[in-house]
């Protein structure tokens, strides 16, 4: 939440940083001599790279969805345009259901779509012993109309979507 925080109020957030990188809390990766283990965030952080250098697109619900506490909705969005193509990053902020996503595009047909995420239990992470329980895999998308994809972000489910217009 707070890279899409930090991608949306890029006009006015000039910097930030993952003070610590290595062996602590929400790191990147673990070390143990030789051995090294990606981390979820290092899986997240690479998912929504594709935004970096890219130009902030709005996002606009015509269906707001339905909020997991207070007014917090259970799916986050960012976008951007980046040499030709859109670059969406998704969250699912529920721990227990499924986001269904259906999403129009402005601007022309779809002609290519490419989906990525990570997903699992609120509480999974990576050891030296199962360094791959949470992995990035393939994320099906589907079409929509000519102008439109569909999606179902697991719980817990991060998404870095690509999309290239006619």
């Amino acid at each position: 939440l707070m890279l899409h925080l930090f991608h949306r109020h890029a006009d006015r957030i000039r910097l930030a940083n993952l003070a610590q990188t290595i062996n602590v809390l929400q790191s990147i990766c673990l070390t143990d001599g030789e051995r090294m283990v990606r981390t979820p965030t290092c899986h997240a952080f690479d998912l929504l790279k594709e935004h970096q250098d890219g130009e902030v697109l709005e996002v606009e619900w015509t269906d707001r969805p339905a909020s997991v506490r207070y007014d917090l909705p259970q799916v986050e969005l960012s976008a951007s345009i980046k040499e030709g193509a859109v670059h969406l990053s998704a969250v699912n902020l529920s721990a227990d259901k499924p986001a269904e996503v259906t999403l129009r595009i402005a601007g022309g047909a779809i002609s290519e779509t490419s989906g990525r995420m990570i997903a699992g239990d609120v509480t999974a992470h990576n050891t030296f012993e199962d360094p791959d329980r949470v992995s990035i895999q393939v994320l099906p998308v589907d079409s929509a109309g000519s102008d439109g994809i569909a999606f179902q972000l697991p719980p817990c489910g991060i998404a870095g979507i690509q999309i290239r217009t006619r």
